[in-house]
């Protein structure tokens, strides 16, 4: 799954971009994940994440990234890499 934004992948409270977050890790991110700066109907940022580590745990295999959809080609090469150091890797480990 690729959740494509207009930041590249989730920030850390110095704004560097968290490389990977499992379910183990989150406790470690909870200040540093927070809302959207502009409307966001999704529920910000903390959700999005949340969402999507309790769907990684019901699909162990499954691997989901956020990155930015405004960096050129982005989205293709976390199609066809699908090791991709691009944006935050979510994953049930």
């Amino acid at each position: 799954i690729i959740l494509a934004g207009d930041s590249d992948g989730v920030l850390d409270t110095e704004g560097n971009t968290i490389k990977q977050i499992t379910p183990s890790t989150l406790t470690y991110y909870f200040s540093s994940i927070g809302e959207s700066k502009y409307t966001d109907v999704t529920g910000g940022m903390f959700s999005k994440v949340t969402t999507m580590l309790k769907v990684c745990e019901h699909n162990p295999d499954l691997k989901i990234n956020i990155l930015s959809g405004l960096i050129e080609g982005s989205i293709y090469e976390s199609l066809v890499n699908l090791d991709s150091s691009l944006g935050t890797s979510l994953s049930a480990d």
